[in-house]
């Protein structure tokens, strides 16, 4: 339940907008800019929870899970502070981290991979979520322009 009240505090702030636009003039100029400026969130409480390589966990009632909105707001968050196209080291590893966890866990269909939920105990087996496979491209691709892989 205090996770639930906090996300309702960050959620409802009247002093700024949740999610803010970052201008198309930017995003041209810097390719590794995300269309929303997820950055705030980085130091505002959003991401509490972290499992051992550093990925963020979303806690539940049934205990922490991986959830790749959550995955990939974090990692294109460090893509928010970056400055001509290039990220700091911890936004490179975040980055990476979360490109790679991706991967590994997505569920391979036909020539593309579903980001199924992850059910406690069970893996990621749940349902696909549009904005977790468009979040994960967009995390995918900013991957690929950092490391060519």
């Amino acid at each position: 339940m205090p996770e639930t009240l906090n996300k309702i505090r960050l959620y409802m702030r009247p002093d700024r907008r949740y999610w803010t636009p970052i201008a198309a003039a930017d995003r041209a100029s810097d390719p590794m800019l995300y269309p929303l400026n997820f950055a705030p969130r980085l130091a505002d409480g959003h991401f509490s929870h972290f499992d051992e390589r550093g990925l963020p966990l979303r806690p539940t009632s049934a205990g922490h899970i991986h959830n790749y909105t959550r995955i990939c707001g974090w990692a294109l968050a460090h893509c928010s502070l970056a400055r001509a196209g290039r990220l700091n080291s911890t936004g490179e590893r975040a980055l990476i981290v979360a490109a790679d966890y991706v991967t590994e866990t997505g569920v391979a269909v036909a020539a593309g991979l579903h980001q199924r939920a992850e059910i406690p105990g069970s893996g990621h087996v749940g349902g696909i979520s549009a904005m977790a496979q468009g979040q994960a491209m967009s995390l995918l691709v900013r991957a690929h322009r950092l490391t060519a892989d």
